[in-house]
């Protein structure tokens, strides 16, 4: 009976022990899950970069434009913020296609040290297109990283989709536009962001700018 009663207490204390381990871990993650509009901050402690370098993003589209749009617009967004010195990495130059540093992909110190040498940054701002969608209706799905080229820590991070035909979306247009525009063409401008993608990209671009 002795021996049954220590087996069962060594079983439980496994159980606890496991759902310490698992619990944290799927609140960590539950930020990152749903139904495919969500956001992940990493770290955040962004005090510590003082130049960062905006590599042109990859594109998993049928769109070839729409990389190279989304990466002028977070430019142009980043550069008006001035928190740090900027500069951008296009896919037509050179360096482009030595950086080994992507951002689906593992990569070592070396590399790290590497590209921080190739491009005079702190840090490396990096992603992928990961869906769009123009018609019937705007959407588009982006996944961005901030990684320390010092560390290789995620310092930043933002994993998420943003569809038109979403009632939340529609709103966070509309106050988006009665921000940005007086408010007499307040809806002129959610049609605008619904139906031009330049207006949209500037919307979520905005939107990405603002969880730095």
């Amino acid at each position: 009976m002795k021996d049954i009663n220590l087996d069962f207490r060594f079983r439980k204390l496994k159980t606890l022990a496991a759902l310490c381990f698992i619990l944290p871990l799927a609140i960590t993650l539950s930020g990152c899950s749903g139904t495919g509009s969500s956001s992940s901050e990493v770290s955040k402690n962004l005090s510590a970069i003082k130049s960062v370098c905006l590599v042109e993003l990859q594109n998993k589209t049928i769109y070839p434009q729409i990389s190279g749009d989304i990466t002028e617009s977070l430019h142009q967004s980043l550069q008006k913020k001035q928190r740090f010195t900027l500069s951008l990495l296009k896919q037509a130059d050179a360096a482009w296609a030595t950086l080994e540093v992507k951002p689906d992909s593992a990569y070592t110190l070396e590399q790290l040290m590497s590209a921080r040498k190739l491009l005079g940054s702190d840090a490396l701002l990096m992603g992928t297109v990961t869906s769009y969608s123009p018609y019937p209706r705007m959407a588009m799905g982006l996944q961005l990283k901030l990684v320390d080229l010092r560390t290789g820590q995620a310092v930043w991070a933002i994993e998420q989709i943003w569809d038109t035909a979403d009632k939340a979306t529609q709103e966070r247009i509309k106050k988006y536009f009665d921000k940005q525009l007086r408010s007499d063409f307040s809806t002129m401008g959610e049609q605008l962001a619904t139906l031009s993608p330049i207006n949209f990209v500037k919307f979520i671009t905005y939107e990405v700018i603002e969880t730095m």
